[in-house]
């Protein structure tokens, strides 16, 4: 398999430093927004929520979740996104691209009109 072009290597690699400055991030928001549960009485709490915590760990929140479902997206071997073929030319099989675990074993158009239809 050849290698990727170069701006794919360059949109992954920022994707995956992306993805770790944002669990980074997520991390850090989580510790302190716990911490200060525990420490801060409940008036201070309310202030701290809306003014430290839902600004800045949400954001990032939402960013991870964005990142991980384009790379989920891009990352899908074209063989995937093929629309679903004619159920007579599916057969089991544990390939994980297609689901509920099937598979394309017509060769040609032929194949297709001589196999027997589904009941």
């Amino acid at each position: 398999m050849p290698p990727p072009p170069p701006a794919v290597s360059v949109v992954h690699t920022a994707s995956r430093l992306l993805v770790s400055v944002c669990l980074s991030v997520a991390s850090a928001c989580l510790s302190v927004c716990r911490s200060l549960f525990v420490s801060i009485y409940r008036l201070f709490l309310w202030i701290w929520i809306v003014l430290i915590c839902l600004p800045v760990c949400l954001p990032s929140f939402v960013l991870l979740a964005l990142v991980f479902t384009t790379r989920l997206r891009t990352l899908r071997p074209e063989a995937c996104r093929v629309p679903q073929p004619d159920p007579r030319c599916l057969t089991p099989t544990t390939d994980p691209c297609h689901s509920p675990a099937l598979v394309i074993r017509c060769p040609s158009a032929e194949a297709v009109n001589e196999a027997p239809a589904a009941v």
